[in-house]
Formats: C-alpha cells, sequence, structure tokens
C-alpha cells in the first residue's frame, strides 16, 4: 500500500467480501489451507486486474479493506450500498449470513509426558537424546522418558511444560535431577551431552522450553 505495488492483501475484513462475492466454504476441498490459498488468489487476480486497468493498488486494497469494514460487516450487512452486490454469489442465494463459514471444533488430543532431565553442572551440560527413525519427533533432539543407565543422580525437583503441537496438548512432568557419577560412560550411539546455555543440536519445541526453564531455575 505505501509503495503502491500490485500486491495482494487478505485481512478479516478482507476475506469475509471475497468469501461471500464467492461463496467461499472452508469445508471444500483440502479445508481450511485451500480457503486461505483460494482468498490470497483471489486478491492477487483482483490487484493484478486494477493495476493493467491504471487503477491504483494501493486504492483498491483500501477499498476492499474499507468496504468489509463500513458496509459488507458481520451482521447486518448493508447490501443495499455495496458497489459489487451484482457479483455477490452469496446474496443470490440468499446466504450472506452464512459467509465466512466457521471454522470446524479442534478435537484436542491430550498427551501427558514424564521425562527427565540430567546435568552436569560443573561442565554446565545436559543430556539429551536423538529420536530415532519412526519415533514422534524423529532426528530431534529432547529429554530421555528415564535417567540413562550407568549415571548415578540426586533429583532436584520438578518442571512442568505446557505446549501445543496441531492438535495435540500436551503437558510434560520434567524431573530434573544433578549427575553425581558416571557421566563418561554413555554411549554416544543415541545421547549426548550438550551445553546447557549453547545447544549444538536441533532440538524439539518441548525441549527448548524445557531446557530454558532449567536455565531459569537452576543457571540463573
Amino acid at each position: 500500500i505505501a509503495l503502491g505495488l500490485p500486491e495482494p492483501i487478505v485481512n478479516g475484513n478482507v476475506e469475509r467480501v471475497f468469501s461471500r462475492l464467492r461463496r467461499m466454504d472452508r469445508a471444500a476441498g483440502s479445508g481450511e489451507i485451500r480457503y486461505r490459498l483460494a482468498l490470497w488468489e483471489l486478491s492477487r487476480l483482483s490487484v493484478e486486474k486494477a493495476n493493467r486497468a491504471g487503477l491504483s493498488p494501493s486504492d483498491l486494497n483500501q477499498a476492499w479493506m474499507e468496504l468489509g469494514a463500513t458496509v459488507c460487516t458481520p451482521k447486518n450487512p448493508k447490501c443495499s450500498l455495496c458497489p459489487v452486490v451484482n457479483e455477490c454469489e452469496a446474496r443470490h442465494s440468499n446466504e450472506v449470513a452464512h459467509f465466512p463459514t466457521k471454522k470446524k471444533r479442534v478435537t484436542w488430543i491430550l498427551v501427558k509426558e514424564v521425562r527427565a532431565a540430567v546435568l552436569d553442572f560443573k561442565a554446565e551440560r545436559i543430556y539429551l537424546e536423538q529420536a530415532v527413525k519412526g519415533e514422534w519427533r524423529e532426528g530431534l533432539w529432547d529429554f530421555p522418558p528415564q535417567v540413562p543407565q550407568g549415571v548415578k543422580a540426586e533429583l532436584l525437583g520438578e518442571i512442568e511444560i505446557k505446549h501445543v503441537v496441531t492438535r495435540h496438548k500436551i503437558i510434560r512432568k520434567i524431573k530434573v535431577s544433578r549427575a553425581i557419577s558416571g557421566t563418561k560412560g554413555i554411549s554416544r550411539v543415541k545421547g549426548r551431552w550438550i551445553s546447557i546455555h549453547h545447544p549444538e543440536v536441533p532440538l524439539s519445541a518441548a525441549s527448548k522450553k524445557g531446557i530454558q526453564s532449567i536455565r531459569e531455575r537452576f543457571f540463573s
């Protein structure tokens, strides 16, 4: 808009206008993703066509947004004042109130996890293991489910982490321990010690949150 370039824009107001103009349903095709792509494509075609006709892309984009904000409103739209009412498919089918269609309600999956965070305070390291092929978070490094075999550790406390991945609500309890002995005898096939301050391996979102909480609580 600032530079007058023929680039598309889709905000909530534009979405409402376009979904009514073309009766665009979230449930069609591949659902939400396909719906979003269609909105942006319609916006792109609109602004490019206007630009070829010599109209200002900035003015057009702002006009779409203003139309949604003042005329094509969520409730009680002023269809009699709409400059594109004759092209509105939702209006022709008397379905204006139906669009935009509501998002499908997400069915959440609750996942509870228990993990072990073993700390080497002297070297300021933490022990992580890499998820193998076929496991959730494959290839990423994370806390093991228990203290690795051969390591003697003292329990210091627990940290609870909550996060969301797609449809999964994950509650993770991390049992934090101090390694007392056996840190040099761990096999490096699956696990390794990494810096608690500058992890040098790709981490899962859950392990990032956990490491941050451990740093704040035990290393600050």
